[in-house]
């Protein structure tokens, strides 16, 4: 019986009514708002009215039925009754209603009290309502299973679902905050506050796919904030009905051979979800992938940072036909948002899925731009290089006019003008009124700085004007140097503006502000300021010019003290302005300085300086880093033509070195750091700042453990008197110190002062976190698996208090080790077995490090289990991961990993070759015991490994005494045997 149009009639008033029905009432009112419509008190019931002439088209849409045939009698469609008017139920089952929450399209949500569990809950209900209901309740009770099936700190918990009196509901876990949307509409937030709810998000995104499911109708409105810090995706009505590895097909969609969870409840062709978030795949009626839910959030998160939607939601065809065609809208304001912020979110709004992040966790970790230990300070460690500001225009009013030879003194009452001893005062109260422990040793070292830079000022100034006077200098030469000099001044003052009106951000980055304050050697150096631009010839325009070019100055130092917003800002503007005047060279200025601004980044120089630091980003991209290799001769040419300038030829080793070891070659890279080192020593002196961080990656390459110490202990001493002990930066150099110490007991003798000093301090918990997994692993070592696991639970605990993103390796890692604590080891090897599952492919050394950690982890909880046959396998995949990076990983790292993996897999053969009747009657075996038959193989084979590992814990023999006790009793007294 084919479709009357009678019913696509009533089909088309239901839609109209739903729509109604399910708008939210505060959207409509903001609409309305930004419309210049006040609908105040009239919107309920001008809503009501339309209602009731939908309800009047409805009758009338019954009179044009036509009977098609003879058992088909006319029908009355009911009107439903408006969710808005109904009365609040008294109970809802066994829960007490105490008031509702609000209304959507899937139904209401009511607050609830639990009186079994004395809780506060919230209940979501539908009522039956029309002849679609039964899609509708089923849509709702999939999606409480769904929930249901869901657990994880950013998806709501679902605690019960049932029917009563005709209603079906969903009994959820109450969070008390506001929605996602209602707070981007309490204030602007920056762009820092929005990346750290929407990695949450996703990372409640990604719960949902690993369960197998796609949520279909992800957007602000359904996610919210609760006061406890967290964020929950909820709301998951909509959730894909096939799982995503295998769809249930037409035929079998039976009660037999699918639950309700995977009845497809989605007709061909049929659209599910909110138009304004809705995927390319969701216009297209196509099936929806995790990647559909990726696109959802994308469109959520530009519109959260650019304050725009991405498409353009004017008319619907309008915003359908730009999704499906890719045309994506360039922000009005795109200074709001840095360059790589805006460049992850754009990758997840590509057209062909495939091109988008794998997953919801790649697309976190892009967001979070985190890395795991060692691969931080030697990635993302690279030298902050002194820049030199661009040279404010500066005029000689005595040449000009033609005057005399200036008179080469007062050059310190000149400096004075802008810096003085007088705004100490000032410059200490403003640091010292923000909450950091170490604010007053910042203070004094930045005051020692500004009065350093201003001595040398006021001297190079009296330099350049005895040149002049004896006549080495022509007046255009002076004209030059004092340009150059003006804009040093103009940096001093900015800086010491900044400093006297100090935030958290500037108190943090106070001395890199002062460091990097530009070189006043620049300023003799004739052939490079041959090179520069004069000023104009017009007076007006040059005066234009000037205060442009000192705001790029201004806009430098704000960079420089961690104001990277306002300095990306501010070079934009200036772009703008120089845009204007028809100035091309001034507004490539202003757009590289934004670039440094915005990327933590003179003509030549910018270019060299940009393509320095566009190889490292290159570089350490997966499979790119012999494509980058391939790039260094052009690099260094673009720096030799720039000037051969140290600072930037040393930043530009610092990068190729980190490539190199990123690659696995950290001989080469041990060569980049060095010469590295030595220029920066010649450029910036032996104890600047930016020197530690070289030192650092410098520290990580090399083998020897005597050299590294020596490295490790200088960087330690430039940290702590450049930024004081209690720094974070001095701090997080104390942990990196004591990962590369051979010494477990040395180890833990850094630490424990370190995680004490993170602890008290309000910023930084992911640091802390860090320095607690550290503090774990080096009790592993020293065999005290207590203090371990106290450490690690303080570690999630810090990580999740600072809503930081830890690798997946190390998020599995703490998960199954703590499991292991409590004995729950099924669980524990099975969150290990599924991460090895979902790996497609180690990126270097650091990911084959972890996996081997993981494998030791999970022989361990095997054997504890009494299942040492089972452990033999990942202890024999460990040993060969290590092998593979024998000679790229550092040295200390893998020699603790490799001798674990030998001592683990001899305790585990011994083991087996103990099982048996004998082995029964005798009892469990505990660490130590020697292997049951020495002629066994299984028996020799532990015996060679246990003397293998003996020789590296001998290299640290007291650090690795209880390990070498029971190695010790495992050979009957042969650990001290030299190699067999």
């Amino acid at each position: 019986m084919s479709e009357r149009p009678t019913d696509a009639l009533r089909d088309a008033i239901d839609a109209l009514a739903d729509a109604i029905h399910q708008a939210d009432a505060r959207e409509l009112e903001r609409s309305a708002a930004d419309a210049g419509v006040d609908l105040g008190a009239e919107a309920e019931a001008l809503r009501q009215r339309f209602l009731a002439r939908v309800a009047r088209a409805r009758e009338s849409s019954s009179s044009l039925h036509e009977t098609v045939a003879a058992d088909d009698a006319p029908r009355r469609i009911e009107i439903p009754e408006s969710p808005r008017l109904r009365p609040v139920p008294a109970k809802i089952g066994r829960y007490s209603i105490l008031r509702r929450l609000g209304v959507g399209g899937m139904g209401i949500v009511y607050a609830a009290y639990d009186e079994d569990l004395d809780r506060k809950i919230a209940i979501k209900v539908v009522a039956a309502q029309r002849r679609a209901d039964d899609r509708r309740q089923d849509r709702l009770r999939r999606e409480a299973q769904a929930m249901a099936r869901v657990s994880h700190p950013n998806v709501v918990t679902v605690h019960e679902v049932g029917v009563t009196d005709d209603q079906l509901f969903i009994a959820m876990e109450f969070v008390a905050g506001p929605t996602l949307q209602g707070w981007l509409a309490e204030r602007p937030r920056s762009w820092r506050e929005v990346i750290l709810v929407f990695e949450q998000a996703a990372r409640g995104l990604q719960a949902i796919h690993d369960a197998g499911l796609v949520h279909r109708d992800f957007k602000p409105a359904n996610v919210i904030l609760g006061d406890d810090g967290r964020v929950r995706v909820l709301d998951l009505g909509l959730v894909g009905a096939e799982r995503i590895d295998d769809a249930i097909g037409p035929a079998g969609l039976t009660s037999s051979t699918a639950s309700k969870l995977r009845a497809s409840l989605t007709l061909t062709g049929e659209r599910v979800g909110t138009p304004a978030y809705m995927s390319r795949e969701q216009f297209l009626g196509v099936e929806l992938t995790p990647a559909s839910d990726q696109y959802s959030l994308c469109i959520a998160l530009f519109e959260a940072l650019h304050g725009e939607h991405p498409f353009g939601i004017e008319r619907l065809s309008e915003l359908q036909a730009n999704v499906i065609a890719g045309r994506v809208r360039a922000p009005s304001d795109p200074s709001r948002v840095p360059g790589w912020l805006h460049a992850i979110v754009l990758r997840g709004l590509r057209s062909d899925p495939s091109a988008r992040f794998p997953s919801m966790q790649a697309l976190c970790e892009a967001l979070g731009r985190d890395r795991a230990r060692a691969h931080r300070w030697l990635l993302g460690g690279a030298l902050g290089v002194t820049l030199a500001s661009v040279a404010a225009v500066a005029i000689n009013l005595s040449h000009q006019a033609g005057g005399a030879v200036p008179v080469c003194e007062g050059a310190e009452d000149e400096i004075a003008a802008t810096w003085s001893t007088e705004q100490h005062p000032k410059i200490r109260g403003s640091i010292a009124a923000v909450d950091r422990p170490y604010a007053p040793e910042v203070a004094e070292r930045a005051l020692e700085g500004l009065d350093t830079y201003a001595h040398a000022w006021a001297l190079a100034h009296r330099s350049a004007c005895l040149a002049h006077a004896r006549g080495e200098h022509s007046p255009q030469i002076l004209d030059q140097r004092m340009a150059c000099l003006a804009a040093r001044r103009q940096a001093l003052a900015e800086t010491a503006s900044i400093l006297g009106n100090a935030d958290a951000d500037v108190v943090d980055h106070a001395d890199q502000l002062v460091s990097r304050l530009p070189s006043l050697d620049h300023c003799a150096d004739l052939s490079a300021l041959a090179t520069e631009r004069a000023a104009p010839d017009d007076p007006t325009l040059a005066r234009v010019v000037g205060v442009l070019r000192g705001s790029l100055v201004r806009a430098e130092a704000l960079a420089n003290a961690g104001r990277i917003a306002d300095a990306a800002d501010l070079a934009a503007t200036v772009a703008a302005e120089a845009e204007t005047l028809g100035d091309a060279e001034l507004q490539a200025s202003a757009l590289l300085s934004g670039a440094r601004a915005t990327i933590n980044l003179d003509e030549r120089r910018d270019a060299a300086e940009a393509m320095v630091r566009l190889l490292y980003a290159r570089g350490l991209r997966p499979g790119n880093a012999a494509q980058a290799l391939a790039d260094v001769p052009l690099t260094e040419a673009m720096v030799e033509r720039a000037g051969q300038d140290p600072a930037l030829r040393a930043l530009l080793l610092n990068n190729v070195g980190a490539i190199q070891m990123a690659q696995g070659d950290p001989a080469a890279a041990r060569e980049a750091f060095a010469e590295a080192l030595r220029l920066s020593e010649r450029a910036l002196g032996v104890d600047h700042l930016d020197l530690a961080y070289i030192l650092g990656n410098l520290a990580i390459a090399t083998r020897d453990d005597d050299a590294r110490a020596a490295i490790l202990a200088r960087m330690q001493s430039i940290l702590r008197r450049r930024l004081g002990g209690s720094h974070p930066q001095t701090l997080d150099s104390a942990m990196l110190a004591a990962h590369y110490t051979a010494d477990p007991r040395v180890a833990a003798e850094i630490l424990g002062p370190t995680c004490r000093a993170l602890a008290s301090t309000s910023h930084g918990a992911a640091l802390l976190g860090e320095c607690l997994v550290e503090q774990g692993q080096v009790a592993d070592e020293l065999d005290l698996p207590a203090e371990a696991t106290y450490a690690y639970d303080r570690a999630r605990e810090a990580f999740d208090a600072a809503g930081a993103a830890v690798p997946r390796s190390l998020e599995v890692f703490l998960d199954a080790r703590l499991a292991l604590a409590r004995g729950q080891l099924d669980p524990a090897i099975a969150a290990i077995d599924a991460f090895f599952a979902e790996v497609d492919r180690a990126e270097g050394w650091w990911d084959l490090t972890a996996f081997a950690r993981l494998r030791i982890l999970a022989a361990r909880i095997l054997r504890a289990a009494a299942r040492p046959e089972a452990a033999i396998p990942y202890l024999r995949e460990a040993l060969g991961e290590l092998a593979r990076v024998a000679d790229t990983a550092p040295s200390i790292a893998h020699r603790r990993l490799d001798a674990a993996a030998r001592w683990e897999l001899a305790q585990a053969l011994a083991a087996r070759g103990s099982t048996g009747q004998e082995a029964d009657r005798a009892g469990p075996r505990r660490d130590g015991d020697a292997p049951a038959d020495a002629s066994d193989p299984d028996a020799a084979e532990a015996r060679r490994l246990a003397r293998e590992a003996a020789i590296t814990y001998r290299r640290s023999e007291e650090g690795y005494r209880l390990r070498l006790d029971a190695i010790d009793r495992f050979l009957g007294g042969a650990a001290a045997e030299s190699d067999p």
